[in-house]
């Protein structure tokens, strides 16, 4: 490893007071140091941006910005029109890594010259409790594989899912790439385009991100409209996925992983809406694309084939599922 590689670190973070010093410790102790860390304030109301400043002012690698709310896709876009490193990686303002996460990461696109590198995640609570997302952590298993193989891993949820944390890219790969300023789930809009950008992908199935779960997340809010993107952007992505199979003969591989995704977004929709009839607009948009795309898969996550033999019973079924 060439320790004049510098690793930008981009954490958005919007009224965390209670949680960013321990998110922005976990970074400065990294064993890996050859690190700058972009603080991107996003119009805080609380003392976040205060506290942001405060290890810019004992740390050189910190630093903050402090702009007006735009939300976390705006955050990451102002952040990665200033990164200088050849490798970004993204860090949510609550959450934090293990001390080796920038040293393994690297090291795992350095040695398989890949673009990208990915871990695994834990959700912790806050009663600190803590869940293991996937099975058969930690055994230090390295898998590298074409940008194809490891998108169609992501979308059938198996070892990582879509979320933009979790991984290093090469700094390069965002060139033309931004996220969707003002949506929910901008990473289902973003990350599949990344992939396809990268030659090679390497994965650890090791822990080193801890990803909080808080009752105020969008998993803990009731539904709205704004939740329809995920629909939305599964099915633009679906349509290009499409056109990439038949283009590079891949017998429909990429389209089958997108459908599987697609179907537990609907899935996870009705979940939310409890199919409760002021929400029939929204409902009647996912039982479609149920009814369009429903069939079993082997390399789905069982949970997708078990709710689509609910599903088929009655779809009120799902919302116990």
């Amino acid at each position: 490893m060439q320790k004049k590689d510098l690793v930008s670190i981009i954490v958005p973070v919007y009224n965390v007071e209670k949680y960013v010093s321990r998110c922005v410790e976990s970074l400065l102790v990294q064993k890996y140091n050859n690190i700058e860390i972009l603080l991107v304030d996003d119009g805080s109301t609380d003392k976040t941006g205060k506290i942001c400043d405060k290890y810019a002012e004992l740390d050189h690698r910190v630093r903050v910005f402090h702009k007006k709310n735009g939300g976390l896709s705006d955050a990451r876009n102002y952040a990665l029109d200033r990164i200088k490193g050849k490798y970004v990686t993204f860090v949510d303002g609550d959450d934090f890594v293990t001390e080796d996460y920038i040293e393994v990461l690297l090291n795992l696109i350095i040695d398989t010259s890949s673009e990208i590198s990915i871990c695994i995640n834990n959700l912790i609570y806050d009663d600190d409790s803590i869940k293991h997302v996937y099975r058969n952590f930690n055994g230090r298993k390295i898998i590298t594989k074409n940008s194809f193989k490891m998108l169609e891993i992501m979308l059938y949820q198996k070892k990582f899912d879509t979320n933009a944390c979790i991984k290093m890219y090469k700094s390069s790969l965002f060139d033309d790439i931004r996220f969707p300023v003002g949506k929910l789930y901008e990473d289902l809009d973003t990350i599949y385009k990344v992939f396809l950008k990268a030659k090679n992908i390497t994965y650890i199935n090791k822990e080193m991100y801890f990803y909080f779960q808080r009752s105020t997340s969008i998993v803990g809010k009731p539904f709205s409209q704004e939740d329809m993107y995920a629909v939305e952007a599964i099915n633009k992505m679906l349509k290009c996925l499409k056109q990439i199979d038949y283009k590079e003969k891949l017998n429909g591989k990429l389209k089958r992983a997108c459908i599987s995704k697609l179907l537990s977004v609907n899935f996870y929709i009705l979940r939310r809406t409890k199919l409760d009839e002021k929400y029939a607009k929204y409902n009647d948009i996912c039982i479609k694309n149920i009814k369009k795309y429903k069939s079993f898969n082997l390399k789905s996550r069982i949970k997708n084939n078990i709710a689509i033999i609910l599903f088929l019973i009655n779809p009120k079924l799902i919302c116990y599922f």
